[in-house]
């Protein structure tokens, strides 16, 4: 057992709950996964990616709608 799943089963335990509860209920506490920080630097990087790529869109979307309204000025004065 890690040392929290150990400090809980030892808690159960001091306060009555027995060995095989105990030991399930500490196991059930710590069996999802947890995230650590490499994964959580991972995500940072690729959420700073995502947030270039989505700014990079926005200049494109505003590049094609001067480039729409330039048409449609144009057509207006010709």
């Amino acid at each position: 057992m890690n040392a929290m799943i150990t400090e809980v089963y030892d808690a159960l335990r001091s306060v009555g709950v027995s060995e095989d509860k105990a030991k399930a209920a500490a196991a059930a506490m710590f069996s999802h996964d947890i995230a650590t920080r490499g994964d959580i630097v991972r995500l940072e990087k690729r959420i700073i990616g995502s947030e270039k790529d989505i700014q990079f869109m926005k200049w494109g979307i505003c590049a094609i709608i001067l480039m729409l309204v330039a048409e449609a000025v144009g057509r207006f004065f010709s």
